[in-house]
């Protein structure tokens, strides 16, 4: 597995550790149109393999019904699996996540963002509904986190430190926001608040044009609430789409072109 990748970098090349057959087959037969077309693609695959024509691969360590076939297969020939059209749809569904499982997991953890602890991925029975459905919330949050982290790389230009504090803080407080897959689905958008370093924030606004700063000390300087008022010709966050009436203003101090205005406050008792 590569490592130290940026998260971009992990998401583009979330293909490349893996050879195994089985997070292929997935990719294929998930096109295919009803559960009886599926069931025929699952038994053509099983057929050729059998007849040790095709050399694949598959992991030893997959847990799949579908690779644990395919292992027999590839042994002693064993019998072909009778399959049913909701047999093969299970089949799908398992591997489906299985694949989707690796995918978040070769993420997160290549780019060195988070543990595999922090991940907090639970087992799966694809004959249990709610084992199901968990497994769709936790990677329909995953999503969101990976999200979330994509735009503070890309366009926050986030440290590698600060991402990965960023990473934790959502991990452990998304479901909060998403409690479900289908919520998920239903959300137009998702308002998510993280502590950020109030130094990282400061190192990322653009210099051109005027900064002010304003901080209260509390009397036994136990908090610090800081309040920074920037206006630059180019925005803090690009990736917002700014109201015009608030965030644009135009000939301040003899500037004719537009500057957008960004307002940050921070109360912290570790400030600088």
């Amino acid at each position: 597995m590569h490592l130290n990748l940026s998260v971009q970098e992990a998401v583009s090349n979330k293909l490349a550790p893996y050879l195994d057959f089985v997070h292929h087959l997935f990719l294929l037969l998930a096109n295919c149109r009803d559960s009886e077309n599926l069931s025929k693609c699952f038994l053509l695959v099983f057929q050729e393999i059998q007849s040790g024509d095709a050399k694949i691969f598959v992991h030893p360590r997959n847990p799949t019904k579908v690779a644990h076939i395919l292992r027999e297969l590839m042994r002693d020939s064993s019998s072909l699996p009778a399959l049913s059209g909701i047999g093969s749809l299970e089949l799908l569904l398992e591997i489906g996540l299985e694949k989707l499982t690796k995918d978040y997991t070769h993420i997160f953890l290549s780019s060195k963002l988070t543990t595999l602890e922090q991940l907090k991925l639970p087992s799966c029975d694809v004959n249990d509904l709610n084992d199901v459905r968990k497994k769709l919330d936790t990677l329909g949050r995953l999503q969101v986190v990976l999200d979330i982290l994509l735009l503070a790389e890309s366009q926050i230009k986030f440290s590698v430190g600060s991402l990965q504090s960023l990473a934790a803080f959502s991990l452990n407080n998304i479901e909060t926001q998403v409690g479900s897959f289908s919520q998920l689905l239903e959300l137009g958008h998702i308002r998510f608040q993280a502590p950020v370093d109030t130094r990282e924030i400061k190192s990322l606004l653009p210099r051109k044009y005027s900064s002010s700063c304003m901080q209260f000390t509390s009397e036994r300087e136990n908090y610090k609430i800081c309040t920074i008022l920037h206006c630059s010709a180019l925005p803090a966050f690009p990736f917002l789409s700014p109201d015009i009436s608030d965030s644009q203003l135009s000939d301040i101090s003899g500037l004719e072109e537009d500057l957008h205005c960004s307002q940050l406050t921070c109360l912290s008792n570790k400030l600088f």
